[in-house]
C-alpha cells in the first residue's frame, strides 16, 4: 500500500458551504490507516454530522497532480 497525506476533519454534509469544517489534523499512512483512525475518532459521537472523515490532500501528494 502507497503512503499518503490524509487530512482528517469534521463537516456537516447537509451544511456544506455554510459552517466551516473543524480540522482534527493529517495522518500521513495508507487510505485503510485513515479510515481506521477517522473509525477510532467516531466511536463516541452522537450525532452522524459530528463524524469525521479524511480526504486526501492532493498538494502533498504530488503524485496526483
Amino acid at each position: 500500500m502507497e503512503k499518503k497525506v490524509f487530512i482528517i476533519f469534521m463537516d456537516d454534509p447537509e451544511n456544506y458551504g455554510y459552517l466551516p469544517s473543524m480540522i482534527k489534523g493529517y495522518i500521513h499512512g495508507t487510505e485503510e490507516e485513515a479510515a481506521a483512525y477517522c473509525d477510532e475518532l467516531n466511536k463516541g459521537v452522537k450525532h452522524y454530522y459530528d463524524k469525521y472523515t479524511f480526504d486526501e490532500l492532493d498538494c502533498l501528494n504530488p503524485q496526483r497532480q
